[in-house]
């Protein structure tokens, strides 16, 4: 009978140490689907401690994502609209230079994400840092610092670099 009861407890101290163990290798495996700006994925999700992490590389939010139309199409019909409503809000002189910068910014957009879009179309290989050396992505970065601080300080000064 004894060599019963060691059985019976070696097998209730296996399953106490492996149960977790198994519970959590599952919860690693778990694929659950994802938002990302506005593109559902796929993407292994771990929980650990109560917190989920998402695999990265599963993702594929920088590398090999298909560039479309119609997604860009909802950003930038977003921008138009946006850009509508400060014309009409534009009053006085200083409103109406900026918003002339603020339609300069939106064109240069344009023309960069038209860029990639044609390049995608093409199947054109796009480096990974092709926009981060892209000469016109600079010049909306420095127009957007330009603006951003023109918001701030609530006065208009054209430093040239939104032309």
């Amino acid at each position: 009978m004894q060599r019963n009861g060691n059985r019976t407890t070696r097998w209730k101290v296996a399953t106490i140490v492996l149960l977790p163990a198994l519970a959590l290798t599952l919860a690693a495996q778990q694929v659950t689907s994802l938002a990302v700006a506005g593109q559902q994925g796929q993407a292994r999700v771990m929980q650990v401690q109560g917190t989920n992490y998402v695999e990265v590389n599963g993702l594929a939010v920088e590398h090999s994502y298909p560039l479309g139309a119609d997604w860009l199409g909802s950003f930038r019909a977003q921008a138009q609209q946006a850009l509508r409503l400060a014309g009409v809000a534009a009053r006085t002189d200083q409103d109406k230079q900026a918003f002339q910068l603020l339609t300069n910014e939106f064109n240069n957009m344009s023309k960069l994400s038209d860029k990639y879009l044609q390049m995608t179309v093409n199947m054109n290989y796009i480096a990974p840092n092709a926009i981060s050396n892209d000469p016109l992505d600079a010049r909306l970065v420095a127009c957007g610092h330009s603006l951003a601080s023109m918001a701030s300080a609530r006065q208009f000064v054209d430093d040239g670099s939104c032309q």
